[in-house]
């Protein structure tokens, strides 16, 4: 089997498992959006580095009520030298977060004000591994605002607490911040997100959101590592969003 060949069929298997994949993100904060009921959203996002990349799925269901849960498949990492496509984290080593993660979701919404509500979620599973002894617990807790000012600007801002499967070694909790700006309604977004700490998962993503369709979306933001992030790298992350399993 060709090295193409091989990598293609990881990305079309692992994809197999978005179509049971969670929470609505902006890049890498949740985005205080709950999906309606009786619908499915499904999100995924390709982070690009030196050497390698990394591949995360999300898919939510609506409950109703400002319920929604789902499952993410994330921390799938390739990378891009012979004979090593795939990796897996065997040993359960923090320092950095183990690899791939497997976490079902859940998260539920608060109306507070007109244009202002609350989000309280929390993310729960565990490493993918073939030896058992390897696996570990892995959660991700979360509650933010997500607010509406001027011309259907949208900011988000909470708070996370994590454990180093998910974000390797660092702080446990830290700031969520993100924003949506429509420039060109309908048409043309700036979107980005900030996770503060020391851990790997302390970066900002700036970008922009384009959509497709009334149902499809793209995205692409540049990954900026906090300065006291020492694990952490610069990257390009592409994004793809699904309202639904239609186009239009």
């Amino acid at each position: 089997m060709t090295y193409l060949i091989r990598f293609i069929f990881l990305v079309l298997f692992f994809n197999s498992f978005s179509n049971l994949s969670a929470q609505q993100n902006l890049f890498n904060i949740p985005s205080g959006d709950i999906t309606p009921e009786k619908k499915f959203f499904y999100q995924h996002q390709l982070n690009f580095y030196d050497g390698k990349f990394e591949s995360k799925s999300h898919i939510v269901y609506g409950l109703g009520k400002g319920w929604d849960i789902g499952f993410n498949l994330i921390n799938s990492a390739f990378a891009m030298k012979k004979g090593h496509w795939f990796e897996f984290q065997q040993q359960p080593i923090t320092e950095t977060p183990l690899q791939p993660v497997a976490l079902f979701t859940a998260q539920k919404s608060f109306k507070v004000a007109d244009k202002f509500q609350l989000n309280v979620g929390t993310q729960l599973g565990s490493n993918i591994n073939r030896y058992a002894d390897n696996l570990r617990f892995a959660h991700y807790t979360y509650s933010v605002g997500l607010l509406e000012v001027f011309n259907h600007w949208k900011l988000t801002f909470g708070g996370y607490y994590s454990n180093d499967i998910l974000k390797g070694r660092g702080n446990d909790a830290g700031i969520l911040l993100g924003y949506e700006i429509p420039i060109v309604p309908h048409k043309f977004y700036l979107m980005g997100d900030f996770i503060s700490g020391n851990n790997s998962q302390g970066v900002s993503v700036i970008g922009l959101m384009v959509p497709a369709s009334k149902k499809v979306q793209f995205c692409l933001g540049a990954i900026v590592p906090n300065i006291n992030n020492k694990q952490g790298n610069y990257g390009i992350v592409f994004e793809l969003n699904l309202l639904g399993w239609n186009y239009w």
